[in-house]
């Protein structure tokens, strides 16, 4: 993650994309239609449902604290996606603990579950920010890994022999 407004790195992440939206609520549908056309191109449509998720949520704030438009990157190397929305408000958002009734308030509890990092880049000198989270695939199951390893009961050698 880059700590200013440079681009992010190409070498680490050659797959990339951005999209400037207005700080509208029709930004938000906008926003995940465009990443998951993204991922399908990049064939790593695997990771759409949890990106799609994040990509909503993080837009959602975004378009709440902004003045002007918001800024969706996307970058991937085909193994992770990271996520970048920026806005132009430099307050930087923080996890909450949600009432059990509180309609809103687990966005970021959301990113946070379903990414394997996230967190904010202070840029243009401290007066915009970036929030961004990295999804991942799934690492394969070794062998062995949920078969069953030992019989449920162990084997008696009477019940074994023929009669």
């Amino acid at each position: 993650m880059a700590a200013d407004d440079s681009e992010i790195d190409r070498a680490s992440w050659p797959l990339q994309s951005s999209l400037e939206l207005a700080a509208q609520p029709a930004a938000v549908p906008l926003a995940r239609s465009h990443t998951r056309q993204v991922l399908a191109k990049w064939d790593v449509d695997g990771l759409t449902d949890p990106a799609e998720l994040i990509v909503s949520e993080l837009v959602t704030n975004a378009i709440r604290s902004a003045t002007t438009s918001v800024t969706l990157g996307l970058a991937s190397d085909r193994r992770r996606i990271q996520i970048r929305v920026r806005d132009d408000d430099p307050d930087r958002p923080a996890l909450s603990r949600a009432e059990p009734d509180a309609e809103g308030g687990r966005g970021l509890l959301l990113v946070a579950c379903l990414s394997v990092a996230w967190g904010t880049v202070d840029l243009s000198g401290g007066s915009s920010k970036a929030v961004w989270a990295i999804v991942e695939t799934a690492e394969p199951t070794p062998p062995g890994i949920g078969e069953r390893a030992v019989p449920l009961r162990p084997r008696d050698p009477q019940l074994d022999r023929e009669s």
